[in-house]
Parts: structure tokens; sequence; C-alpha cells
């Protein structure tokens, strides 16, 4: 940071400091005030950062910094905020970058953002004059500024693949801002002379003021032999700056050979800390350095009240409007006849500033790269003749602390052509504010045993928290889906929050609000037709807005081997009257049956039954049948072999033999077609008087072996269907 102080004195790698405490009686330095304000401002961001990470836009404010085109074609960065390692940066206006031009190489591109914090003073910042104190500035503010970079990353135009192809989630930081070189200062040791008349010379900072130094990278080095970075130094901090005033005779051609302009400043200063002849100098704007760009160099060659003439290095001819609404000249120091930048040495030679202080450079072009305004402070100090506050072992550039972030990758084909150019993904990550943590999450439900037209057991629950606390009231939307489109089905299945109340009515979709302990929960039927058995529910939670909320909760329920679908029965003595009856839950919840009522005028009549069940086995034998009569509860005889005949008291008769046709789906489901005849004495046999339960079951052998009982098998897989019907006698 540029700015009049004595020293730069925080470096949180060295200490665990939380302020600064006053004490009476002492006195008060700018370094002391400065250094709070720096450890507040560190952990302040470290928190920000452990909360957000390393980057992040807020969830709900999708613009900000997103990459779009202009229609120029320039780059353009939509208004918002965004955190980078803690810092807040925010741009209140769409802004345009032209950072494209000159790019030719095709393949995936990154474009990053890059911020740092810049200390402005009333020169740069007028508004920031205290007019009743007529001229004197007061305190500098900070501010963070940001500007726009683009990277080449891969040859591959798949951008989605091109990130992830990157070795590491920071990768581009190495593209970005490579590996800095370091710097060391030093002082002289007394100098030994022959000469009896003279002693040694002094040793050590032999200046008279105590200054803090400031060396700045003039022309950056991005890695290889050319160009080779330069630098500048000052004495004061490079804290002597001054506006220019557009005075309406800008611009100004260079006139051949001195190269020389005339500007008209806001003051020149005085003494030491003001501008005079002989001053090497530097023609920058805030935009310049936001931009990281070096300013123009100069030698001051008259100065006539507020008016300044200055050689400047280059011939170039100057355009007024690139340096924008705040040009500034800012005063660096220079040993006399020395070059205005001298260029930084290849390998370890020290260079002498003055008075005894000189700095070495540690810098290889093929592994180091220095960036324009990257820097060094250290102070010098007279009553110790040292500097103070350095590594004296070297060290990398002390600020300024430039922060990256990702935000898009572009794709380019390498041509000219207008739409060569095109986004990639966008890299911008989020985080929700601490009072909007709304998740939801699985409870319970899910992978429960069920049969298609039943409702299943158990409800499918899911909950809602802000962080660890339920939120009532919250919707919550189920919805029947299809795993395999993920698009809503249009029948199968049936919810609702009471399958056996009267509210609501079932549907294929529900929405519920959350109780009060958070919990939002649902019953399902599975459907029945078969083409649309591969299905889930699927739970999502919505905000005030009817905006999805996070991600959604899947419930899947497990089908049996084969199963029930419903069966028909008809008597000969009423033949156009068909009783249908459909699965479900027995009173145990334990397994499906199916209940009907059929009036029996003569218990010897014929009648027909037809069963439809569905199986998901590709092999499947249907082994044998049989059915009960009882008046007493639910004992049955199951029989061995196809047609047992074996009675069970009171009543127990063997079904007539059954035709089996199978209809196989797209899907891999069979549905079956059972079908009983009994024209020779209806079920073979008289019935008490009274009402009669009369139950059915079917066995199927899974492993397609008919030559193997299911009584007592253990070598073979069998399944079972068992239904209830009443006949009336």
């Amino acid at each position: 940071m540029k700015g009049d102080f004595s020293r730069v004195t925080f470096d949180n790698n060295d200490n665990d400091y939380t302020g600064t405490r006053l004490q009476q009686g002492r006195v008060l330095t700018d370094w002391d005030f400065n250094e709070n304000q720096d450890i507040l401002a560190w952990r302040r961001r470290r928190a920000r950062s452990d909360m957000m990470g390393t980057v992040g836009v807020r969830d709900g404010d999708l613009d900000a910094f997103r990459v779009a085109f202009a229609p120029s074609g320039d780059l353009r960065i939509k208004a918002g905020r965004i955190y980078v390692d803690g810092m807040l940066v925010k741009v209140d206006d769409d802004t345009d970058f032209d950072v494209l031009t000159g790019l030719s190489t095709p393949g995936t591109y990154m474009v990053y953002l890059v911020a740092w914090e810049e200390t402005l003073r009333s020169p740069e910042e007028p508004e920031l004059i205290e007019v009743a104190l007529e001229g004197p500035d007061t305190s500098a503010r900070s501010k963070i500024v940001w500007s726009i970079g683009v990277a080449w990353i891969s040859s591959n135009t798949d951008a989605t693949q091109a990130w992830l192809e990157f070795a590491s989630p920071n990768a581009w930081r190495d593209i970005t801002s490579g590996v800095p070189g370091t710097m060391t200062v030093s002082v002289e040791a007394p100098s030994q002379t022959t000469d009896p008349c003279l002693g040694p010379s002094a040793e050590g900072y032999r200046g008279l003021e105590n200054q803090l130094y400031r060396v700045e990278i003039h022309q950056s080095s991005d890695g290889g032999p050319s160009p080779l970075p330069t630098y500048k130094w000052s004495r004061e901090n490079a804290s002597i700056v001054t506006f220019w005033v557009d005075d309406g005779t800008w611009p100004r051609t260079p006139s051949s050979p001195d190269n020389e302009v005339t500007i008209t400043v806001g003051s020149v200063g005085s003494g030491t800390l003001g501008f005079a002849a002989g001053d090497k100098v530097e023609l920058t704007s805030n935009g310049y350095e936001a931009e990281g760009r070096p300013g123009v160099l100069g030698i001051i060659s008259e100065i006539n009240g507020s008016t300044m003439t200055i050689a400047l290095e280059s011939s170039a001819d100057l355009d007024r409007d690139e340096f924008g609404d705040t040009p500034k000249v800012r005063r660096w120091e220079m040993a006399s006849g020395e070059d205005l930048d001298p260029v930084i040495p290849t390998g370890s030679p020290s260079q002498e500033l003055e008075d005894g202080i000189s700095i070495r450079f540690n810098f290889n072009p093929a592994t180091h790269t220095f960036k324009t305004g990257d820097y060094w402070t250290f102070a010098a100090r007279t009553i110790t003749g040292q500097v103070h506050d350095f590594i004296a072992s070297g060290e990398p550039p002390r600020g300024p602390e430039r922060r990256y972030a990702p935000l898009y990758t572009l794709v380019f084909d390498g041509t000219s052509s207008p739409a060569a150019w095109a986004l990639g993904k966008d890299c911008r990550l989020r985080f929700p504010p601490l009072t909007e943590l709304t998740r939801l999450s699985y409870v319970c439900g899910d992978g429960q045993p069920g049969y298609p037209g039943m409702w299943l057991r158990h409800p499918l629950r899911v909950g809602v928290t802000n962080g660890n606390r339920p939120v009532q009231n919250a919707l919550v939307r189920f919805e029947i889906m299809s795993p395999t489109t993920g698009s809503p089905l249009e029948i199968s299945g049936e919810l609702s929050e009471d399958p056996y109340g009267v509210s609501p009515a079932p549907a294929d979709f529900i929405d519920i609000l959350t109780g009060s302990d958070g919990i939002a929960s649902v019953y399902w039927k599975p459907g029945t037709d078969l083409e649309q058995l591969d299905h889930e529910v699927r739970a999502t939670l919505y905000d005030h807005t009817g905006s999805q909320v996070g991600l959604p909760v899947c419930f899947h329920t497990e089908l049996p081997n084969f199963w029930l679908i419903e069966a028909e029965l008809r008597t000969a003595s009423s033949p156009n009257t068909v009783v249908v009856v459909h699965p479900r839950a027995t009173t145990d919840d334990t397994s499906p049956f199916m209940s009907g009522e059929v009036k029996i005028q003569d218990p010897n009549a014929a009648f027909e039954m037809t069963i439809l069940l569905g199986t998901t086995s590709p092999d499947l034998t249907f082994y044998a049948g049989n059915i009960v009569v009882t008046r007493d509860g639910p004992a049955f005889q199951t029989g061995a072999g196809p047609f047992s005949t074996s009675v069970h008291t009171p009543v127990n008769r063997l079904i007539a033999p059954f035709a089996a046709t199978p209809t196989t789906m797209a899907n891999g489901v069979t549905q079956w077609e059972l079908t009983w005849d009994a024209t020779d004495g209806g079920l073979n046999g008289a019935f008490p008087a009274g009402d009669q339960r009369v139950r059915v079951r079917i066995f199927a052998n899974l492993a397609d072996n008919p030559d193997e009982s299911p009584i007592g098998s253990t070598a073979y897989q069998w399944g079972t269907i068992e239904f209830t019907f009443i006949l009336n006698a």
C-alpha cells in the first residue's frame, strides 16, 4: 500500500495478535493504528473464507460476476458481489473488458477475476480533502480493486471436460500468478582505507531521516528470457503524488528530440515531500494500476507554478483517454544518471539504492515471474543504522496480495468469425446465507416390499431442517415419477396422506406441509399397470416463490417375484354377474389377499374363476393350486402334486385343472392368466349352512422345475399367492 506511513509491520505468519491496545501517556504512532486495522481485516477475511470457501457467490444472486458477450464482442461482467478468499469484491454496473483481442490459439480458456487492496489518498481521490483545512490531506482509504484476465487451459474444446482435466481445483492459480522471485535487503559494512588521515566510514544505513522504502516492479515478466522485469524505488513509500488537471490542452504529442510534454497539476508540493526539476516521475492513473499496467516514466525538466514539463522515456504518442478520469503523477527516486527503470539482473548481484542500502534479487527468468505492482517495503532507522520489518534471507513480494477466482470457461475455435468464441462452463461457486440453510433429507420408508395396487404398510417420510432446527409449514411435493425419464407418470399408483381416511383424495402427486417436527409423510400405492412398473416417488422441497430448494429425495419399493393383479368369478346360476376382486392388505398387514362376494344359490353349481398374475421372473412354472373352504378361520391344506385331493375339515376341495396363458410386456414383466372351469360339480361338495370363507392358494416354481414339490423342498425357490372371497349359500 502506498502512503505516508512510518512502518508497515503486520505479518500474521509471525504472531497471533488480535488487536492493539492504547496505553495512557504513550506516543500513538501511525503504524500502531494501521496494524490494528490490518489485524482486524485479516481476521474478518479468514472468518468469511472459512464460512464461504475460497470463492463464493450468494445463492439467488445468479447474475453476480456472470460472464456474457457485449454487442462489441468484448467480455461483459455482470453487476453483483463475489467473495474471493474472504475479500468482498463488488461491481455496481455491468462492465466490459477487451481481453480477447490478440488471442489466436484454439481451445478452452478460463476467465478469471483478480482482486487486491489499494490505498488511496486525497491526490488520487480529491473528495477525501477536508476543505475546512484549506489543503492538507488527512487519513488515507483502503479500497478493493479488481480486474479480469483470460488464460488458455486446454486444447480440448469440450469446456466441461477441459475443466475436469485440470490437475487440481487450484491449478488455475499456477497459470495466473506463477512463482515469484525474491528480494534481499542489506546494509553496508564499514569500509576500510589505508589512508591514516581517514577513518573507516560509518556502517549501516547512513541516511539522515527515518524512511519507509518501497521497491516496486515496473515492467512485469511472465517467465522466459524476454522481457526481463524492471523496477523502481522510493524512499517515501511512493507517497509523493499529485493529480493532473485536464485543462483542454491535452492530448499533446511528444516533441522530438526531448520527448517533452507539459501538464497542469493540482499541486507540486514543497521541499522533500514535493516535486522538483530532475525528479523521476510516472504518469499513471487509478485505471492503469487496477489493470496492472505500468505507467509512462519520465524526468521533470521544468516546473513553472502548477505547470510541469516532463521528458518522457518513451517517444510514443500519449492518448489522454487511456488515463481515464483519475490521471496522476507519482514521484520515484533513482540515483543520479541511473536508468528510469533498471532491469532486474539474472542471478543475484547486489545493487545499491542509497546511503548504504543495497538490494539483491533472486530471479531466474525460466522459473520466476514478477508482475507490475509487486512491491517490498522496509523501514530504515538512523538510530540503529539498520533496516527493519524485512527478512534478511530474502522474501517474495510483500504485496499486493492478489486473490484469484475462476468465473467461466470460454471455447475458441481459432477463427475470426463472429461466433468464434462461445461460453463454456460456469465456474462460480455458490453459498447459501446462514439463515437459508434449509434442506430436505430422507427419514424413512424407502425399500419397503410392496405389491402393485396395494398401499405400502409404512408411509414415506422426509424432513425439512434449517441447520439443525426442524422447519414447520415447508412445502414438500410427493410425485410418482419415472426414474428413467425423470418425468411424472400419467397413470400407475396413488399417493395419500391417509389411504383409509377421507382427505385428501388419492392422487398421483400431493403437496404436504411439514408439521412442527419438520416431517412430511405420505402413503404410496404402486400402480397395477404392468407397462409402468418402473417408477418411483420423488419428494421435492419448494420455497415461497415456487422454486426448488436443493436436491429431491427418491423412494422405491421392492416388488415380489410374482403378484396378484385381479380375479374374476362367474357362476353358472348367475352367468351375467361378474365379481371382480382386487388386492388389499390383510388385517396384520403382512401379506396381500383378495376379497369379494358372490351369491351362490346352489353350492354344487358350476363356476369359472380367472386370475391375473404378474411376475418379473424370467422362468415361471405354476405347479399347483388348491381351494380351502372353512367357517372357523384361515386354515387351509396345501396339498402335494399338481392336483391334490387332500381334505381338511370341515370342507376342503381342490380346484379343477387350470389353463395358464402368459403375455410378456416390453419391460420384461409377464402377465399370466390362470383359468379354472369347474363345470363338473362346482366345488365338488356340499357346504354347511351360512357364509363360508373361501381361500385360494397357488404355488409357482420360480426355478422352472415342475418336477419338484413345493412341500418340503429347499433346492428351489417357491412363490405363493393366496386370496379370499365369501360364498353366501
